[in-house]
């Protein structure tokens, strides 16, 4: 069957859990990512530094939710859809360090 809902409930759920969310995510990120950004940068990149990766205080609302039972020959499935609206207050700053020009003329363009 389906089953579709305002998204209220689950928006009171999400803003109790941002605080911890959001940190855990946060930690996560500034844990991840330099080592992503320095595997990915650009040639003409010395380095580059994750400064700051804030989520913000806002949490996502939740505005509605749509359940789906998905019935197959294997298996049942359920899909949730979900509405997310997120005014964000995400600060992310990253350092950027170039290569100095006098190593960098020697590289192809």
């Amino acid at each position: 069957g389906n089953y579709t809902a305002g998204g209220q409930w689950l928006s009171d759920v999400m803003a109790r859990l941002w605080p911890y969310a959001s940190q855990a995510v946060e930690g996560m990120m500034r844990d991840l990512l330099p080592d992503i950004l320095n595997n990915n940068k650009p040639t003409w990149m010395e380095g580059i530094v994750l400064e700051k990766f804030v989520l913000g205080q806002e949490p996502p609302v939740i505005s509605g939710v749509h359940v789906d039972k998905v019935n197959d020959d294997e298996r049942d499935e359920v899909r949730i859809e979900l509405g997310i609206e997120w005014r964000s207050e995400v600060d992310i700053q990253l350092i950027v360090k170039p290569l100095p020009k006098a190593v960098s003329s020697y590289l192809p363009s």
